[in-house]
């Protein structure tokens, strides 16, 4: 919503200077420090639960999130 890589594209510090792409890599890791700050100060994600509308998960955090239910299955079994 509020960090967008084709904002930052657009805006540049002096006119005319190309700026240059940013991969579909380093999207993750681009942001607008003003709108950030905004951002972190405004908080909208406490006034609405469903404020994020996307998330986007690594693959090796979907298997440490797999191990970790599969070893609290384990654990509930054993009880």
């Amino acid at each position: 919503r509020y960090l967008s890589t084709t904002n930052m594209e657009q805006s540049s510090s002096t006119p005319n200077t190309p700026v240059p792409p940013v991969s579909s890599d380093l999207r993750y890791y681009a942001c607008d420090k003003e709108k950030l700050q905004a951002l972190q100060n405004e908080k909208p994600w406490m006034k609405n639960p469903k404020h994020f509308e996307s998330v986007a998960v690594s693959p090796s955090a979907i298997m440490k999130m797999m191990m970790h239910c599969a070893s609290g299955v384990q654990k509930g079994i054993a009880e």
